[in-house]
């Protein structure tokens, strides 16, 4: 909303015409339409190319008009096709330029999810990423629990560390303690923030270089591909904002480490 305040709609959004008269059926742009809406403005820039609603969404899936879709998104695309438009599997992999076993593979990610868990992606309550990584795999263990997982965290929104510490204290649990972990999920975030509140200082501040490293090592593997597909807008606010913030804490080390144990700054002093 602040970009779209201070600059204006800089990227179309993506329609093509619906079965009434002057209706349009919206493929791609549901967040910047939604920021002009609680802007107050009631014009959009669009593009709308003489395509079916169908072949919109193939377009908008092999272009990658915004960024690039996660691959539960992929799956729900492959169902739509198919469910919702009557493709065959096989056209699906031509018009997407996949293969065979890569629809087959995407719809195995959506149909291995419980709606619940699926609609709790959609709604944002839950990442895509950490749908896949951690509550797929407690689903194709034990699906009942996972809807009980799922249910338990209600409206609360969680990250992928969040799940993935769930995932794995579940893992490592016995049958009466998974019980408790998917029935009150909650708690045990809860806890796991007492502890880290606890946790010695130098040690909480090795875990988080850990997390950035990790973090940086997998946008490594991905540059090349955002490179050849192009540096889409929200792309490159969100690496002006990395960089923003690997400086500031530069900054603090540097200041710290000149500053020496014990010292406090003189403007904290006169604050």
């Amino acid at each position: 909303m602040a970009s779209l305040a201070e600059h204006q709609q800089q990227v179309p959004v993506l329609v093509v015409a619906g079965s009434q008269r002057n209706r349009w059926v919206l493929i791609d742009g549901y967040a910047r339409t939604r920021a002009l809406r609680k802007l107050g403005i009631d014009e959009v820039w669009a593009i709308a190319p003489d395509l079916t609603e169908a072949q919109a969404l193939v377009l908008r899936q092999c272009s990658h008009l915004t960024r690039r879709p996660s691959a539960l998104e992929e799956g729900w695309l492959v169902r739509e096709l198919i469910d919702g438009h009557g493709y065959e599997p096989g056209e699906v992999a031509r018009d997407l330029g996949r293969s065979t076993s890569w629809v087959s593979r995407r719809l195995g990610l959506v149909d291995g999810l419980p709606p619940g868990a699926q609609q709790a992606v959609r709604d944002g309550r839950i990442c895509a990423f950490g749908a896949m990584k951690f509550l797929l795999p407690l689903a194709r263990a034990n699906e009942a629990q996972c809807k009980t997982l799922v249910n338990a965290l209600g409206k609360t929104h969680v990250t992928s560390r969040q799940l993935q510490t769930l995932y794995e204290a579940w893992r490592r649990s016995d049958a009466v303690g998974r019980a408790r972990i998917v029935a009150e999920p909650l708690a045990l975030l809860r806890l796991e923030r007492t502890q880290l509140r606890r946790e010695v200082p130098s040690a909480a501040f090795s875990r988080q270089l850990r997390l950035m490293c990790n973090s940086a090592r997998r946008a490594h593997e991905l540059v090349q591909d955002v490179t050849e597909q192009g540096w889409t807008a929200s792309v490159q606010a969100c690496w002006q904002r990395a960089q923003s913030a690997v400086g500031s804490l530069e900054r603090a080390i540097e200041e710290a480490t000149h500053a020496g144990p014990g010292h406090t700054h003189s403007h904290s002093e006169a604050s």
